[in-house]
């Protein structure tokens, strides 16, 4: 396995507050930017939520579309839907098959 140096350029503050963080965990910088970049590799992408995958989070799937329609026209034509009186008689509906 060969080596490169990367030298990047980081707030004197944040690199001094993240230095004694990880001090305290038993890890120095280097062996903390090397574990991010293995982690990066890993997942295909960054090791942890992103204000763009927080975004992505919050949009429904296909299926949750599809429900939250169904239960608009529930709403907008209750007429159409059937209606229980208790919560047994709905499973007692479910359960014999009709």
């Amino acid at each position: 396995m060969s080596y490169e140096t990367i030298s990047i350029s980081v707030d004197a503050e944040l690199k001094m507050k993240a230095g004694k963080i990880l001090n305290a965990l038993g890890l120095d910088l280097e062996t903390a930017i090397t574990m991010f970049l293995r982690s990066v590799e890993r997942c295909g992408g960054m090791p942890f939520d992103t204000e763009e995958a927080e975004k992505e989070k919050e949009e429904p799937n296909a299926e949750t579309r599809a429900a939250l329609g169904e239960c608009r026209a529930m709403k907008e034509h209750p007429e159409l839907y059937r209606h229980y009186d208790s919560v047994n008689d709905a499973v007692s509906d479910v359960l014999s098959g009709e």
